[in-house]
């Protein structure tokens, strides 16, 4: 079992640039560790009872899921409750081309929602995709005429979600 918030781990390990900590927004009523894909079971369960109550015009499969881990770039939490069962997850993964892109996604289990968890869980995503974003950039060479390859952060949103607006504009996005 990967270790849960304040536990070290050894060796090259991304907890400690992923956990909570003094600069992070993720919320301290659940516990976070890295999401990786021994949690593609349960993640793509979170994330079936959330589309039962948002209602999406499509459903997740467990296939689905499972391609975010064939992906190099990604960086993923799961936040789990004291019975440990995954009750959100966040995830950023890069799409470098002509320029880059790095998106989010994620979900709160509607059990868990209005306790300001998504809310803290797009301002740690936004926090890491500006990391891997300046990691992409750092990496690259940039054409002679350029001094930064032009980056983005997006995520989608579905028409009808007031919410996630709502809280993307309050973010600046």
């Amino acid at each position: 079992m990967a270790p849960g918030y304040g536990t070290r781990r050894a060796g090259s390990s991304p907890w400690p640039v992923l956990r909570p900590g003094p600069r992070s927004s993720l919320s301290r009523e659940l516990a976070w560790r890295p999401l990786g894909p021994e949690d593609n079971h349960e993640l793509a369960a979170l994330i079936a009872r959330a589309e039962d109550v948002d209602n999406p015009p499509y459903r997740t499969s467990e296939q689905e899921t499972a391609e975010y881990f064939l992906d190099p770039t990604y960086s993923g939490v799961a936040g789990r409750d004291t019975d440990g069962v995954m009750r959100a997850f966040g995830l950023v993964r890069l799409r470098p081309a002509g320029e880059i892109y790095a998106s989010m996604t994620g979900t709160v289990d509607p059990a868990m929602r209005k306790r300001g968890i998504g809310r803290a869980l797009l301002h740690w995503q936004a926090e890491r995709a500006r990391h891997l974003v300046g990691a992409e950039r750092s990496g690259s060479v940039p054409d002679k005429g350029s001094t930064q390859i032009p980056a983005h952060v997006v995520t989608t949103v579905l028409e009808d979600d007031k919410r996630m607006q709502g809280h993307l504009t309050d973010m600046g996005f």
